[in-house]
């Protein structure tokens, strides 16, 4: 929620007796008792009554006499200690810093009697607890009104009002100049905004020193950015900086802080410690802190802690922690830890799903599917947008609501290109409503005359004999890709008696009619002499007209071939190939240009490259190869290793035998 950011702004200012208070009590800063003895003593000896009572009041270390210390003073129209004792009336007595779900009446009167002395600190209070039932547009004018009038902490807290987008579009540059411009004036956490917002953008060893510096004066959200630059390369330097904002109390940082102990990075693994810094990030508002919590708890599997961990879900998702919006719904839906309450599952999911966590989109619409309301547009809403955030059952349901129009327009075509992919990628939900809805939708397109339904129901179906009448179906309709495959199933024999010569009419009768597909089939039979005499130069040909109608595929047979004969057009083929994604293309043409003389390894080893990203093995070898040697470009033994192992993993026998030699 946006006022719990807003509760860490400091008010810090040069005002040395508003920073001892605000260290003391953990307002955005970590304590540092040297610099708050200091800060006090200057501030008493410049007579403040209330700094010098608190340097003797604090050493009691009592919550309820330090409340009843500072309801003194404000009672002596003492506008700072009105601020304070707001603080502690309105603030979780287990997180200072961070405003509790429902702040006191109590600390409204006092906030607002800061406010009428003139203490604009306590006005921004009462913005700050206001924020809890009301949108921030209402609060942006008067934000901006107090920053106008001078307050360091108003002018914060309004850029951080325009850089994030409340109550207006984002303004990111606008809301840098506001920091950068209040940070010249002495305000602390101004200086740590303005470095952060330029972390945000591109963390640079100049950047670095700002956060520094911020983090060195106390601003905990400073030193909580400067260990997660550091947290992948030098996890050594990270953990010190989230170790100080986490005694700040800021959430984050004692959660990156716990991720320490649980994983055993630079410290020895220590689940208790770990779950003791995890509590406390959860008190502090530290929403993936809360999350962690409850996974740890889950796995003692202690009943009589289940409530305990459906409260931590339900804070992970208050606090806007996608994954906890996930779990909390679950937990609510299914009724674990408590009740079942599948209505306020389904807000939870919801918000985990507009959060962009495929999981709870997918569990938000099964869930409206099962409603008696039959919700389908709304579950439609939540599959489509799990889809595309690339979960596969997402996709999946999406693509059976299409199928069967339910809720959305009906799109056969398209559930099935969805189905498909989901398919490949292992969704067995997927491959099974393929199967049965899938194949049932098409057989019955494909009847009335749909060639592409056809030739898609032909690709479905796992019966060889179905498989040939559906492609026979398309094919008759006069649907090109199908006279291919027609061609197909003639050479292979599958499903249909073998018969080169009807497998090379209908692959030439396609490439006269421009399908590239046909060309290329047409070129097979002519290269492995399938029915017909032999002839590399026939082969050529038709793989040339394939590659000039669209089949990459062609693209890489030509410049096979013609590298093969010496012609040095080879290389033009190839890379159109390449240009169009063929990562076999690719490959060949890194092997020619290697290949010539000179050999133009740096080329190479750059295409390499891109066909070894794309998951193309041999590719992978090859670059590594050329890493190893340092042929055309810098030797780097480390990367060639590890470029060896991808290109093992993908499935490279060569790269494999090195990889157990080293």
């Amino acid at each position: 929620m946006f006022y719990i950011l807003i509760s860490i702004i400091a008010w810090a200012s040069p005002d040395t007796g508003w920073l001892a208070f605000q260290r003391d009590l953990k307002q955005g800063f970590y304590p540092d008792e040297q610099l708050i003895v200091e800060a006090l003593a200057e501030s008493c000896a410049s007579g403040s009554a209330l700094a010098c009572g608190w340097q003797k009041q604090r050493q009691k270390n009592d919550p309820q006499q330090n409340l009843s210390f500072f309801n003194q003073y404000c009672q002596k129209n003492n506008a700072m200690a009105c601020t304070i004792q707001g603080w502690l009336l309105s603030q979780k007595p287990t997180a200072p810093g961070n405003l509790a779900d429902q702040p006191s009446p109590e600390s409204l009167q006092v906030f607002n009697k800061g406010c009428d002395l003139g203490e604009q600190r306590s006005c921004l209070e009462l913005i700050n607890i206001a924020m809890h039932k009301s949108p921030a547009a209402k609060h942006l004018k008067k934000t901006k009104e107090l920053c106008e009038q001078g307050t360091l902490a108003a002018c914060t807290l309004y850029g951080r009002f325009l850089f994030e987008g409340k109550g207006s579009l984002p303004q990111p540059k606008a809301a840098s100049k506001i920091f950068e411009e209040t940070c010249k004036k002495g305000n602390l956490s101004a200086c740590g905004y303005a470095a952060i917002s330029e972390a945000m953008n591109e963390p640079t060893v100049e950047i670095g020193k700002k956060l520094q510096k911020s983090c060195v004066d106390g601003f905990r959200q400073s030193c909580l950015w400067l260990g997660l630059m550091y947290v992948q390369s030098k996890p050594q330097i990270a953990l010190p900086y989230f170790e100080l904002g986490c005694k700040g109390l800021d959430g984050d940082s004692c959660t990156e802080q716990a991720k320490f102990y649980l994983h055993g990075k630079v410290v020895s693994p220590d689940l208790q410690q770990a779950k003791s810094l995890l509590s406390t990030a959860c008190q502090a508002d530290g929403a993936q802190g809360c999350y962690l919590l409850g996974k740890l708890k889950e796995s003692d599997a202690i009943q009589s802690q289940l409530p305990e961990i459906r409260e931590h879900y339900n804070k992970a998702c208050l606090n806007n922690y996608p994954p906890g919006c996930f779990a909390s719904g679950y937990w609510k839906e299914s009724g674990k830890g408590g009740p079942a309450n599948p209505s306020a599952g389904l807000k939870d999911y919801q918000k985990g799903c507009k959060g962009d966590y495929g999981p709870a989109c997918i569990n938000g619409g099964l869930l409206l599917q099962k409603t008696k309301s039959n919700q389908h547009k709304q579950a439609v809403k939540l599959f489509r947008h799990g889809c595309s955030l690339g979960d596969k059952l997402g996709c999946s349901q999406f693509a059976s609501m299409l199928l069967e129009g339910q809720g959305t327009k009906k799109d056969i075509p398209k559930a099935i290109d969805l189905l498909e992919i989901s398919c490949l990628a292992g969704d067995k939900t997927g491959c099974k409503i393929l199967q049965e809805k899938g194949l049932e939708q098409l057989a019955e397109s494909c009847q009335s005359g749909n060639g592409q339904h056809c030739y898609k129901a032909s690709k479905i179906s796992q019966e060889p004999v179905s498989s040939f009448e559906f492609i026979k179906k398309g094919c008759d309709s006069q649907h090109g890709l199908s006279c291919v495959r027609k061609g197909f199933f003639y050479i292979k024999g599958y499903g249909v008696k073998q018969d080169f010569q009807l497998a090379k009419k209908h692959f030439d009768e396609s490439c006269q009619n421009d399908i590239g597909e046909g060309c290329f089939g047409s070129g097979l039979m002519y290269l492995e002499g399938k029915g017909i005499e032999q002839s590399k130069e026939m082969a050529i040909d038709r793989m040339k007209l394939a590659c000039d109608l669209g089949d990459t595929r062609g693209c890489t047979e030509a410049g096979r071939l013609l590298f093969k004969t010496g012609d040095a057009s080879a290389l033009e083929y190839l890379k159109n190939g390449c240009n169009k994604n063929n990562m076999e293309s690719c490959a060949q043409y890194a092997f020619v240009l290697s290949s010539q003389s000179p050999p133009k390894m740096k080329e190479a080893a750059v295409i390499f490259e891109k066909a070894c990203t794309k998951g193309h093995a041999k590719s992978c070898f090859n670059h590594a190869i050329i890493l190893h040697n340092g042929t055309g470009v810098p030797k780097d033994t480390k990367r060639a290793q590890a470029v060896m192992h991808k290109a093992c993993q993908l499935g490279d026998s060569d790269a494999c035998k090195l990889t157990k030699k080293n």
